[in-house]
């Protein structure tokens, strides 16, 4: 199944960062009495797969999630055998994301609580926040790069397709070029001209043997990655509203 497992230690870090979202793969009666979840976690039942997996409501919670840079699907136990692989693995067969994104919670939700990571209940405060920071803003306009690379050669090379063997264009990308992210597929960019000398589209690497060619550009109002300061409020304030059972 897609999805590679990634530990509660680094999903928690991510979460800080704002370079995650999560999707809570359980359904509801399975989170128990309280309702607790990861904060800013979509709830995403797998029976949607089977029961809803065209409905307008389907779309409207997948949709805002797909310029994320890494999905992180979570069951209660996070095994190989857990439903949050076919979840990923749907995501990435019938709804287009790639598999690039998609990152499962090794040993799950009672691990992350056992690691006293926060929790919280669906659209409170601390979930609102966490979705701030982590996937309502990442859609809210397209994701746009600057070449870096390329100074001395007059640009970085363009090819046609998402394959290094696929014709290389005629001219290359030049240097300080932005760009608008169509796809990100590893390490390989589909991008739009938006300023700068170049061919319109194509594929590109984004870094070769470490070294970066193309870099993100923030957007104008990003929403703050949490401090420590600000990440030890946010565990306080999810503690004070979900205390590990």
């Amino acid at each position: 199944a897609a999805g590679t497992f990634v530990s509660c230690v680094d999903a928690a870090r991510w979460l800080a960062e704002g370079s995650c979202c999560f999707l809570d793969a359980r359904e509801e009666t399975e989170r128990g009495t309280q309702g607790y979840m990861i904060p800013g976690a979509v709830g995403f039942g797998v029976g949607r797969i089977m029961f809803k997996p065209n409905d307008p409501e389907t779309a409207r919670l997948l949709d805002p999630l797909r310029s994320c840079e890494r999905i992180v699907c979570y069951t209660d136990f996070g095994v190989p055998e857990s439903r949050c692989g076919a979840l990923c693995q749907w995501l990435v067969d019938d709804k287009g994301f790639q598999e690039s994104q998609m990152y499962r919670l090794e040993k799950g939700f009672r691990t992350w609580m056992e690691y006293c990571n926060p929790m919280c209940r669906e659209s409170d405060g601390v979930w609102n926040e966490a979705a701030d920071r982590c996937w309502r803003n990442v859609g809210a306009g397209p994701q746009l790069w600057e070449i870096v690379g390329g100074a001395d050669k007059g640009g970085i090379l363009v090819r046609e397709g998402q394959d290094l063997k696929s014709p290389a264009a005629a001219d290359r990308l030049a240097t300080g070029a932005v760009v608008e992210q169509v796809a990100l597929v590893g390490d390989r960019l589909h991008y739009r001209l938006q300023s700068g000398a170049g061919p319109q589209e194509g594929w590109i690497s984004v870094k070769i043997s470490g070294k970066d060619l193309a870099v993100r550009k923030e957007p104008p109002a990003p929403a703050a990655a949490a401090s420590p300061a600000e990440w030890s409020s946010l565990r306080a304030a999810a503690a004070a509203a979900a205390p590990v059972p």
